[in-house]
Formats: structure tokens, sequence, C-alpha cells
């Protein structure tokens, strides 16, 4: 253990190793305060290899901070995190060469969806085999993961969508899919929240709003996803033209910030006017209006569409 600290440059205490039999009390004696004020506990490795259900934290009181005593997490994500690494890493790879020899940015965005979605399917999988009586969770991408339009390095939109917001198993499972997303270097933006928590969120948060609009159900429990599309979907129709007078309200906003201006010489290809998240727009406006799917079935709902489609 000695070997993995520099001791020449910070103060390092010892390596402890605790065990408890049946029975016995785990107190709360982990403190970083040794009675030097200069110095405090920066990390600590804990593992508890069976439950613990007589009370007991680890404290970092300087961050004011304390950790209650779970069966095995650290050990059960570092058991796994090198296969995720190995797997994550080969096909980001892949998908990089694919992108060089045929230079199709949606083709690679679409896969790189595909990807996350097998990654985290996977890590589920795994990790609900290690609990008891887990249900009342589904897993939800949101936003451009959404929509199957994942850049790499873009951020991973999440919703943990859960029946209720008081489950020890719940929120441990959540925990270790975020742990090793982050361990793969990932970057996730994510909520938990229950059904109607959403609904009550995104009547005065249009980011959220339109976050859900591009859901996209990918484990978990069926049912509280297709929860929450039916309830939505109430909500929708009866906020069209507020939707669409935010929205385009929101996009003014932007394109002044911007520069007001389809002609500029270095256009933000994203935010600026007539650039990507113009053709978002569309696409949001026209999915709240007619409450379809996929970008295909707007055609069912106005033929005029069909030759603007095609042209996207």
């Amino acid at each position: 253990g000695s070997e993995m600290c520099i001791r020449d440059r910070v103060n390092v205490g010892p390596f402890n190793v605790q065990k408890y039999y049946p029975g016995d009390h785990f107190a709360a004696l982990h403190s970083e305060r040794t009675g030097l004020s200069t110095l405090h506990r920066i990390f600590a490795f804990m593992t508890y290899l069976n439950d613990v259900n007589d009370g007991g934290t680890t404290n970092f009181d300087h961050y004011g901070l304390k950790i209650k005593p779970e069966k095995n997490p650290i050990a059960l994500r570092n058991n796994n995190i090198s296969f995720f690494k190995e797997l994550f890493n080969e096909a980001r790879v892949t998908i990089e060469n694919s992108f060089k020899h045929n230079n199709n940015g949606l083709f690679c965005a679409r896969a790189n969806s595909s990807l996350m979605v097998q990654i985290i399917t996977l890590m589920f999988k795994t990790f609900k085999n290690n609990f008891r009586n887990l249900n009342g969770i589904s897993i939800v991408a949101t936003g451009g993961f959404g929509r199957c339009e994942l850049a790499p390095y873009s951020d991973l939109d999440l919703l943990f969508l859960v029946s209720s917001k008081k489950n020890i198993l719940q929120d441990q499972l959540i925990k270790f899919l975020l742990y090793c997303l982050w361990d793969l270097g990932i970057k996730v933006g994510h909520t938990t929240c229950t059904v109607n928590q959403v609904i009550k969120d995104i009547e005065n948060d249009l980011t959220f709003k339109t976050a859900i609009l591009d859901k996209r159900f990918i484990i978990g429990e069926k049912r509280l996803f297709n929860n929450l599309k039916i309830k939505f979907n109430i909500l929708r129709k009866d906020t069209v033209s507020q939707f669409v007078k935010l929205k385009i309200k929101e996009q003014s906003q932007r394109h002044h910030k911007t520069g007001g201006s389809r002609y500029m010489l270095e256009p933000n290809v994203k935010e600026s006017k007539g650039c990507i998240r113009d053709l978002n727009t569309i696409y949001w406006l026209s999915k709240y209006k007619y409450g379809f799917d996929s970008l295909n079935e707007l055609k069912l709902y106005d033929k005029k569409w069909e030759n603007k489609y095609n042209d996207i």
C-alpha cells in the first residue's frame, strides 16, 4: 500500500483493514480530523463485504460529507470497469475509422448512440444481477442521445425514471451506472424523477420539456416509460400554441446572441441563424404539434413535408 503514496510530497495516514463479525456494532470512527488542522483526508477506498444495518458512516468533515456504508459498491464497479473500457474503446476506434473512410457524420452519430445504448444496457444487466427485488426503474435517453444524434465527446443525457424517489436499491444502481460512465470518461447529464415529477417540472422548464420531447426508452420497466408518454401527450395537446411561442422566442434570442445573420463568415454551426439548432427547432415544433415519434412519420401528417424531408 505504501508504494501508492508519494510520502515526500504529502502526509499519508496508514491503510486500515477493519473486520466486523455479525452482531458487532459499526461505529462512526472514520474521520480525517487528526488533531492537526493542516491535515485532512482527501481520498478513501472503502468496500463493505456485507450489509451494514446498525448505522455508522465514513466522515469527511472538511468537505461536509458523510458516506453511509453500502454493500460492495466500489469492488463491484472495479471488477467490471476494465471490461467496459476495453469494449468502449474498441468500438469508438471502429466508429472513428468508419468516419475517416466514409465521411458519413450522421452514420457515426447514430453508431455512437447505438454503442452507448449497448454499454448502458450491459451495465444495467450486470449490476441488476447483484441486487435482490430491484424494480421500478426505467432508463431513458433524452436530448441528442434520444434522437440518435450523439456526436463524439458530447454529453450523454439520461433520465432515470423511477416509481418512487425513496428506494435505496434504485439509488445504488443509479450510482453504479454513473460511476462506470464517468470512469469511461463520458460526461453525463442526468436527472432522477418519477413520472409525475417530470410532468410537473416540464410545465415551467422549456429546456427540460424539449429534452423530454426526444425521449427514447433504453432499458428497465417499459410501463414507466409508456406512462410518461401518455401523460406527456396529454400535456402536449393542451400546450401546443404556448410551446410554439416560447420556442420562437428562444430562437430569436439565440439569433441575436450569435450575430443575427445567416451570412456570417464564421458562423456558429450549431447556434447561428440557419444552422443546426434551427433545423432542430423545426423538428421540435412539428413533433410537438403532431405528436410523432420519428421524422419519417411527419410525411404521414403533411404530404408537403415529403420533399422538404428529403432535402434535409
